[in-house]
């Protein structure tokens, strides 16, 4: 049987495909930056604004191209 990860999504950046993903209080760290279409982690974090510095790069590069 194949597993499947429970998404609890904190905020939503747009229509890129990345969420932020509560991992709950009991985990450290507890946020995790997830890409939905790849179904893949890009980072995790206590702070969540952190992420926003792999965001802007995600951004862009979508301008540039």
């Amino acid at each position: 049987m194949a597993r499947t990860k429970s998404l609890n999504i904190v905020l939503t950046y747009g229509d890129t495909g990345y969420v932020i993903n509560d991992l709950g209080e009991s985990k450290t760290p507890r946020f995790e930056l997830y890409h939905i279409p790849t179904k893949s982690v890009k980072s995790k974090s206590d702070n969540p604004y952190e992420f926003d510095k792999y965001m802007a790069k995600i951004w862009s590069k979508e301008e540039k191209e």
